[in-house]
């Protein structure tokens, strides 16, 4: 894909378009999961001990189409990591996905200087920052999921929403936070169906 063979070209005018006035720290990219990490120029010196890392949890645990790319650092000496991930696709491969989220949390390599033994990705942070394509789902009828966005009941979704759930059965993402949901979530296009 483009960014196996021009990573560094498209990061780079990605970073003079959207921000100029950030200077780069690192980039990390495994496939097609890209990790970029900006600050501002006074920000700069306070950031230290800059490490990537990815983890592989595609096909056969090998397959570079799912899985993570990391990054971690320590600013002003507070330890903080940002984990870009793309986790199975599907309602029915919940429990891959919290799998998965386990794994990722195990193998990668980073802080663990900072964390004596610590072996749970988040034990070895102050902070540690989750995002991309999760792709956990809202389990419920499509219709009556519809139904609840179009009059954005959007609290009605989130109890039948699977990574709400995994965080609460600590199945995965144990002890983490959600920030507050008060929009749509994505869904797929079904044509003909609007």
């Amino acid at each position: 894909g483009l960014l196996d063979q021009n990573q560094n070209e498209v990061l780079t005018s990605l970073h003079k378009a959207c921000a100029p006035n950030l200077r780069r720290v690192t980039s990390v990219s495994m496939g097609q999961i890209s990790l970029l990490v900006l600050a501002t120029k006074d920000l700069l010196p306070h950031i230290t001990s800059v490490e990537t890392d990815s983890e592989a949890t595609g096909l056969g645990g090998v397959g570079i189409n799912k899985g993570a790319a990391a990054v971690s650092f320590s600013v002003c000496n507070r330890p903080i990591c940002f984990l870009n991930a793309h986790l199975a696709a599907h309602a029915e491969k919940l429990q891959e996905r919290n799998a998965q989220v386990v794994e990722i949390q195990r193998n990668i390599k980073l802080g663990k200087k900072l964390a004596s033994g610590a072996l749970d990705l988040s034990n070895r942070f102050e902070h540690l920052v989750w995002l991309g394509d999760l792709n956990y789902r809202v389990d419920m009828p499509r219709p009556e999921a519809m139904e609840h966005i179009a009059t954005r009941n959007f609290k009605a979704l989130l109890v039948h929403d699977q990574l709400r759930t995994a965080i609460q059965t600590r199945e995965a993402f144990g002890g983490f936070r959600e920030g507050p949901i008060a929009f749509a979530p994505t869904f797929k296009h079904v044509p003909g169906k609007g």
